[in-house]
């Protein structure tokens, strides 16, 4: 069998509640849920998942089940033995400055990402990213996966990210089916209730005195000419808690209309006109 073309086979939405306390400990609790063409199903796609999964900021990445290797950070602590970095440009947006910086991989076949990384001056937090991972690296049934983050201050020194996309392409031809096509996965991230300690605060501060990004750079090259082994120690969060609300699905329409940060596409309204019927 054929999967015909210009066709939307699953789409699903969700609205979940999400607790995170460190080092790993997660809870999740998804209030709403709606599945076209199955009032009466649940979305399997989890706040938790896209989340806690893609923090740039950890040296790995495990990105679930995609690959059999964890994926190297282009901020792992020894990043510069897998990447090159090359600033593009610099900008300024609500009186910060950003750095445009492109980021290749220094090595072929290995769970690498390649793309812009957006970093703020001073404080060197992320504000955004958009990275791309191709079937170079040998990914099964994968053309192309791309990655787009952005972050945005909750506090007076915290930044999170506020929404998260993952664009997939895709294509297989074995004996019994063959099919292309592709998808994405929005995630939307509000109503952050932080309990900040007092010391990031002044761990803020503290960054805003290191010196500029070619004296980091400079720096960072040095380190890797004399540490070509980097550390491949990495572990994968299994501590988490899931629950769905009784009732998660019953939400109507209407509802549902004023929920969505982002109102659905023509092709989205419908599919859920089509097969809701």
């Amino acid at each position: 069998p054929k999967i015909p073309e210009n066709k939307i086979i699953y789409f699903s939405e969700a609205l979940s509640e999400i607790t995170f306390k460190k080092p790993d400990i997660y809870n999740e609790k998804m209030i709403h849920s709606k599945v076209s063409g199955m009032p009466r199903s649940y979305g399997f796609a989890t706040a938790h998942a896209m989340f806690a999964e893609v923090n740039f900021y950890e040296n790995y990445l495990s990105l679930g089940e995609i690959y059999e290797r964890p994926f190297v950070s282009p901020l792992n602590a020894n990043a510069f033995n897998y990447y090159e970095f090359e600033l593009l440009e610099t900008f300024s947006e609500r009186g910060h400055k950003i750095y445009k910086i492109k980021v290749t991989p220094l090595k072929t076949k290995s769970p690498l990402f390649r793309g812009n990384i957006y970093i703020i001056d001073g404080s060197w937090r992320i504000h955004s990213v958009n990275f791309i991972i191709d079937k170079s690296i040998g990914i099964d049934y994968i053309d192309t996966l791309t990655i787009q983050q952005t972050f945005a201050p909750v506090s007076d020194s915290v930044w999170m990210p506020i929404n998260q996309k993952f664009n997939i392409k895709f294509s297989f031809d074995v004996k019994v089916a063959s099919a292309s096509g592709s998808g994405y996965v929005l995630g939307i991230f509000s109503n952050y209730k932080l309990d900040v300690p007092k010391k990031i605060k002044a761990k803020v501060d503290t960054l805003k005195k290191e010196p500029s990004l070619n004296q980091v750079v400079k720096r960072r090259y040095k380190q890797r000419d004399k540490d070509e082994n980097a550390s491949k120690e990495f572990k994968v969060d299994k501590n988490e808690l899931f629950r769905v609300e009784e009732e998660a699905n019953k939400l109507d329409t209407n509802n549902w209309k004023q929920l969505r940060p982002v109102p659905l596409t023509t092709e989205e309204i419908a599919d859920y006109r089509e097969k809701d019927s």
